[in-house]
């Protein structure tokens, strides 16, 4: 059997959150690619595919929610991360059944059920 490695897209402006978080996805025999900030994760995007993207929704100045929802319009897989509540998070902006929410630090055993449930 010859399974695929999912494809992970990390937003996260935390450089040390961001890489941790890589690393913990690696073990778990996933690809990583990470971006901290919107165009940086719009340029990760264009040059490969992914099967989720992990959008922190505090991007410095920037708010993830803007790539999150446009991502998940085209039909994309997006978890959001938030350091608030996930009930705080505006779903407003998601036609459809909303992406899941993940109060950080991310539960990596939740995320992986997410992501690549056995």
């Amino acid at each position: 059997m010859n399974e695929r490695r999912p494809n992970v897209l990390v937003i996260e402006d935390d450089i040390d959150c961001a890489e941790e978080l890589a690393e913990l996805l690696e073990s778990y025999d996933m690809t990583v690619r990470v971006a901290h900030d919107l165009s940086s994760a719009r340029a990760r995007a264009a040059e490969q595919e992914f099967d989720v993207a992990l959008v922190d929704l505090a991007l410095g100045q920037e708010n993830g929610l803007e790539v999150a929802q446009e991502w998940h319009r085209e039909g994309r897989f997006v978890v959001l991360l938030t350091g608030s509540s996930p009930g705080e998070v505006d779903m407003a902006g998601f036609t459809g059944a909303p992406p899941p929410v993940m109060r950080k630090p991310v539960d990596v055993r939740e995320l992986r059920s997410l992501i690549a449930p056995d």
